[in-house]
């Protein structure tokens, strides 16, 4: 019998050292859910609720807490009792008078003599950190799925875990079509182009840029045509700084690379272009240059002689007139005879006219 008191006393201690409110009910009418009448109250009850225990000790629990019943409470109690079974209660939310608006856990479990024990905890701060977790995660979910770059989250075993619509579109491809099956670790051309070892220097914490490289995505499975992409691979980490994922980030750059080859092809022809008009501009300004030359030389004082009117060039020779203007002009000769000197040579002709 000492035993047992004991062990009374240790249960009791036990009881009222933990954290989590506890109550008795006994069930004085197992036909009568509204019999739960309140025989013991430990002092993380009065914490818990706010409800000191001399105020409900031996009151039923709807005299107690009149709001339980309308969400199933007693009902739920009183079962425990018949069927001598355990029951979980999740998120329940509860207010009354006495009691502010919260969230409890409560967890009934059967007793001896037709009582029911409950145990339960508020839940308020872990429920509202629990939402606002629920809508960032929300959140980042439309984030990753509305952006417009490819997206892909990647077990750190290489398989892709999650797709964004971007991705989808870029491949032409449906989610369950690389989900679960593509394998990057695998995939003979990501190992050809050094993606392969890329994603393990990510799976080992490190972020990692791939600039630019030429994918064939019917390759390595997919439909769609070629493209050219700038990646970037990083980890994801958990809440010890451990790598759980990693994500690849891929921008198209296909269209950038077809510009800067019409750019080039263009800047090829422009230089042709400009070489050529180049080297013509060099031959007319020759030519011109030639031709300033010869004007020059007309412009300056020319030695002749004044009887027969030759003129004396550059190297001493005695040239006719006309000979040396041609030369060095653009001038040239029709010959002709003036009224004076048809005169002076032929008088008859004169005369005859």
């Amino acid at each position: 019998m000492h035993y047992v008191e004991n062990s009374e006393e240790i249960y009791q201690a036990l009881v009222e050292g933990i954290e989590a409110g506890m109550y008795v009910y006994q069930l004085e009418d197992l036909d009568d859910d509204s019999s739960l009448r309140l025989i013991f109250a430990n002092k993380a009850a009065e914490k818990v609720t706010g409800v000191a225990a001399s105020q409900i000790l031996g009151k039923t629990l709807d005299e107690n807490f009149p709001g339980l019943r309308q969400i199933g409470i007693p009902q739920a109690y009183a079962q425990v009792v018949r069927n001598r079974k355990s029951v979980t209660l999740e998120d329940v939310l509860y207010s009354d008078e006495q009691v502010e608006l919260g969230w409890f856990s409560v967890k009934a479990f059967p007793i001896n003599d037709d009582k029911v024990g409950v145990a339960f905890e508020k839940i308020t701060e872990r429920k509202e950190a629990d939402q606002i977790l629920k809508e960032n995660e929300e959140y980042f979910r439309t984030l990753f799925h509305q952006s417009p770059i490819s997206l892909q989250v990647m077990e750190v075993d290489g398989l892709i875990l999650e797709v964004n619509r971007a991705w989808e579109k870029l491949w032409l491809a449906k989610a369950e079509d690389g989900v679960g099956k593509y394998n990057i670790l695998e995939d003979p051309q990501a190992v050809e182009i050094g993606l392969a070892d890329k994603f393990r220097l990510a799976t080992l914490g490190e972020a990692v840029d791939v600039p630019e490289f030429f994918f064939d995505p019917q390759v390595s499975g997919f439909p769609g045509r070629t493209r050219w992409l700038s990646t970037r691979i990083y980890p994801i980490l958990d809440a010890k700084n451990k790598v759980k994922l990693v994500m690849l980030a891929h921008v198209d750059i296909t269209d950038l690379k077809e510009y800067q080859e019409q750019l080039l092809a263009h800047q090829g022809e422009l230089e042709k272009t400009v070489k050529m008009r180049t080297s013509k501009l060099l031959e007319t300004n020759d030519q011109l240059q030639l031709a300033l030359t010869e004007v020059k030389k007309l412009s300056g004082l020319l030695p002749i002689c004044a009887s027969c009117k030759k003129i004396r060039d550059d190297k001493g020779y005695w040239n006719q007139i006309e000979i040396y203007i041609r030369n060095h002009s653009e001038a040239d000769f029709s010959h002709s005879i003036c009224p004076d000197c048809v005169t002076k040579l032929y008088p008859d002709f004169k005369k005859k006219k």
